[in-house]
């Protein structure tokens, strides 16, 4: 976890949806990124071009095209926000 990470949380994927909650976050701005790590080496792997290998997700409303920042994956969170991700 960098120092920029206010919570973490890891679970063994399964198919369909899968929920995580953080408790007791204060209302801000956030920025959230989910990722498949299916090689289970707890971190992002890239091709030689510096493609993700692996799925991941971010939250925010622009399609990304390049790696993922906190401002293009930014959102407000306030209590009990609920936010779905794509993959």
């Amino acid at each position: 976890m960098s120092s920029e990470t206010v919570a973490s949380k890891e679970k063994v994927a399964t198919q369909g949806e899968m929920q995580f909650q953080f408790s007791e976050l204060p209302k801000g701005i956030y920025a959230i990124m989910l990722l498949h790590d299916a090689n289970g080496n707890y971190r992002m792997d890239f091709s030689e071009n510096g493609h993700p290998k692996e799925a991941y997700a971010t939250s925010g409303i622009k399609n990304l095209y390049g790696p993922p920042n906190f401002k293009d994956s930014s959102i407000a969170f306030v209590k009990d926000t609920l936010v779905r991700l794509r993959f």
